[in-house]
């Protein structure tokens, strides 16, 4: 099963933009029933498919990483040599 906060970030910002799904699936170049069911969080999305939607969604990917759970690789490598920003961050998360 797919990401849940990934689906509904994607279908909130084709609803904000005032997207139907047929007509975003054709911008994007996917078959409507893909897009449906990334948005329904029963597919994932992953490499150029990535791309392309963050591109056309205007998201930078970093977004759809995080709403993955995943962290982006130089984040990981970042807080991996300077460990005591995970406090600092939890103290600037926590105000």
């Amino acid at each position: 099963m797919a990401d849940k906060s990934v689906a509904q970030l994607l279908r909130r910002m084709r609803q904000e933009q005032g997207l139907s799904l047929r007509s975003a699936a054709r911008d994007i170049g996917v078959d409507p029933s893909y897009l449906s069911r990334v948005e329904s969080g029963t597919r994932n999305v992953t490499g150029d498919m990535e791309t392309r939607i963050s591109d056309f969604y205007g998201l930078d990917r970093d977004m759809l990483d995080l709403a993955a759970g995943r962290v982006p690789q130089d984040i990981v490598e970042i807080i991996r040599r300077h460990p005591d920003l995970i406090a600092e961050l939890r103290r600037g998360y926590a105000s």
